[in-house]
């Protein structure tokens, strides 16, 4: 059984006929996965006379109901995750003059839980694309090198390991207009904060001061 039964019964749905008994058999067998699927019981499936046209008809409706609305669900878990997993990459990137260090869990969580094909990380100054597959497929080679960083500049993302004496950089060519558009974290760069303005400044300006 596939990860939802629907896929399943939308495929026996269209090469069954009536009186052949694949149908019936099919949801006999499978019975709680396609109520719980549908929305309904066990009971009202079994009570269902699926060589009947009309139920036929009802229960394809039904199927694609479902179908749309569990592609929808998924759809807005997987904006949730990568959503998150970008709010925790900026959260945790530390600025280092013209350099952004990045941990490599947030990264990858990122890399993983997204769908688009490229990754766009940029500031106020730059932006750097990410082929997205690649740099999921580094996860497994870094976890097997010692002491491995990752750090973005305007040039790359830069993954280095054994204190720098391997590395790898990374990045790509924007997608193409017709393609899918690129995920885009943007990197704030920390606010600086003004320095105290003293109370005998403000004073002696005001004239206020022998």
């Amino acid at each position: 059984m596939a990860r939802s039964p629907l896929v399943h019964l939308r495929h026996i749905l269209k090469v069954s006929r009536s009186g052949d008994g694949l149908l019936s058999g099919f949801v006999a067998d499978h019975a709680e996965d396609i109520a719980a699927a549908l929305g309904t019981n066990t009971a009202a499936l079994a009570a269902l006379d699926l060589d009947a046209p009309e139920v036929r008809g009802r229960l394809t409706a039904a199927v694609t109901r479902a179908t749309n609305q569990d592609a929808a669900t998924r759809r807005v878990e997987a904006d949730r995750r990568r959503y998150t997993s970008g709010r925790s990459l900026c959260a945790a990137a530390r600025w280092k003059g013209g350099v952004i260090e990045l941990p490599l869990p947030e990264l990858f969580a990122l890399a993983s839980s997204d769908i688009a094909p490229v990754l766009r990380l940029e500031t106020a100054d730059f932006g750097v694309h990410l082929d997205r597959a690649r740099l999921v497929r580094t996860r497994a080679v870094l976890a097997r090198l010692p002491y491995p960083t990752a750090h973005l500049d305007a040039a790359a993302l830069h993954l280095r390991w054994r204190g720098g004496r391997g590395g790898l950089d990374l990045r790509c060519d924007p997608p193409a207009p017709r393609d899918q558009a690129a995920f885009v974290v943007r990197l704030e760069s920390p606010r600086v904060a003004r320095p105290p303005v003293l109370l005998a400044e403000v004073l002696h300006d005001l004239g206020l001061t022998a």
